[in-house]
């Protein structure tokens, strides 16, 4: 297949992806996408010790000292703690002026820092849910059992336990350590339940961009199947067990090699929650760069030409649609000069 030159909008409108069933908000014709957010970096989310509002306007030290009982001096140790929250907004001033009805709310605990790791950034969070991107060399669990502490879930968790030592999180969506992309967590059984319950009807993109090695059947858009079968964590009885499904991938052709063998493509995931994108590629006879799982000829260092650059989902207890975007890896053309060094042309 040629290369194509075509600007690659121009290519979109030309070559439509396989229809799909539209979401309510989108048969209305309008758009319920909102931006991504995240909780206030600042909110103490540790246990609450006591709480307490004025019955007219006072001085925050004056309030503690006269609804704790505490000294002037305790009182003063308290507020510089970062323990005392003012209207959910932690403070340090125990000058500040509380306002009639204003809730002043006494945590166990100091507010951490913001999360920050080199390989794990947070995209999306709320009380119930929270939404990762994770970068090529970490695995989101320890499905290996090689470096427990090295994975998505044990770092987040930590973050979490210095606010709340009791707090937990619960995968719901999974990547492989030599792939990038969104994972999705939720933070109580409950919440993990809802959605995974309505995953199908709540995930409107699953987005992938992958160089893959093969023949493809046509320089339109068509569409791969697969078996997906219960996962590892469902077999050790962890989650509910599942039966085999048909996993079915929407694929884009965008570009391809000059010698026709390697083909960058996005792929849309219809439906699944736990799969496997190297699956659905590998039964099909289409290799992605560097997987030598299925005998790529390429080597990648411990990665593969495999990213996922959109998620769109509407989560269950809010209706808010999050959706969030990352760039086609700019590497991932570049490898398609590859088949041209292979085939000597």
């Amino acid at each position: 297949m040629a290369k194509s030159n075509t600007p690659r909008s121009h290519r979109r409108s030309s070559n439509k992806r396989p229809s799909r069933s539209a979401s309510p908000a989108r048969r209305g014709g309008g758009s319920s996408r909102k931006p991504a957010r995240r909780l206030s970096s600042s909110v103490n989310t540790s246990p609450v010790q006591e709480s307490y509002s004025p019955e007219e306007p006072q001085a925050l030290l004056d309030l503690i000292m006269a609804k704790s009982g505490r000294s002037r001096t305790a009182a003063k140790r308290l507020v510089a703690s970062g323990r005392v929250s003012v209207a959910e907004e932690p403070t340090t001033m125990a000058t500040l002026m509380v306002e009639t009805g204003t809730t002043v709310t006494v945590h166990r605990l100091a507010p951490v820092a913001p999360f920050s790791h080199h390989l794990i950034s947070i995209e999306w969070e709320d009380e119930e849910y929270v939404v990762v991107y994770k970068k090529t060399g970490i695995p989101t669990v320890n499905t290996a059992h090689k470096d427990p502490h090295n994975t998505v879930m044990y770092i987040l968790s930590r973050h979490y336990k210095k606010s709340n030592p009791a707090a937990k999180l619960f995968m719901l969506s999974r990547l492989d350590k030599s792939s990038a992309g969104f994972v999705v967590f939720a933070k109580t059984t409950e919440a993990k339940e809802r959605l995974a319950r309505r995953w199908s009807s709540a995930v409107h993109h699953q987005r992938y961009a992958l160089v893959v090695e093969g023949t493809l059947p046509t320089t339109e858009a068509f569409e791969l199947t697969s078996v997906s079968t219960p996962g590892d964590e469902e077999k050790r009885g962890r989650t509910a067990a599942r039966t085999e499904t048909v996993v079915r991938a929407e694929v884009q052709p965008l570009t391809s090699s000059a010698g026709g063998n390697l083909h960058l493509v996005e792929a849309d995931v219809v439906g699944s929650r736990i799969y496997s994108v190297r699956k659905i590629f590998g039964d099909n006879k289409l290799r992605i760069f560097g997987d030598i799982r299925y005998h790529s000829r390429f080597c990648a260092r411990d990665q593969i030409a495999l990213a996922q650059t959109e998620l769109e989902l509407t989560m269950p207890h809010t209706g808010e649609t999050v959706h969030l975007r990352r760039p086609i890896p700019s590497h991932f053309r570049l490898l398609l000069a590859q088949d041209k060094r292979e085939t000597g042309e």
